[in-house]
């Protein structure tokens, strides 16, 4: 399998998820999922942490309000399927820069830490 294979297929997965408007905008899939997965790690979903990832992506990436909520309903819903996350992982790895990966765990730390 090469390096590329892997990429190849979560870009298609992630393709198949996204509307006509997101399907360029793939650091913005990957924060949501990425953001979406790590709220309830600590076992609790606090409004808070939600209303953080919210302003984060409309913030970061000047996206309106209600393409950020559906962007986070839909990460939500994906998060359920087996395989999703890793899927995700591999993406970012192979395909955001070092600093969209810096920026992705500094959005990480920031929601994190949003409920107190």
């Amino acid at each position: 399998m090469s390096d590329s294979k892997p990429a190849e297929m979560l870009r298609a997965s992630l393709e198949q998820l996204a509307t006509a408007q997101f399907q360029s905008e793939l650091e913005h899939y990957v924060s949501a999922a990425v953001l979406v997965h790590a709220v309830p790690v600590d076992g609790v979903v606090r409004a808070e942490e939600i209303e953080a990832i919210h302003r984060i992506l409309c913030e970061d990436f000047e996206l309106p309000e209600q393409q950020v909520t559906h962007l986070i309903e839909m990460m939500q819903d994906n998060d359920r399927r087996k395989g999703f996350f890793a899927e995700v992982i591999e993406l970012a790895k192979a395909e955001l820069s070092h600093a969209e990966k810096r920026n992705l765990v500094s959005q990480m730390w920031e929601v994190c830490f949003s409920d107190g």
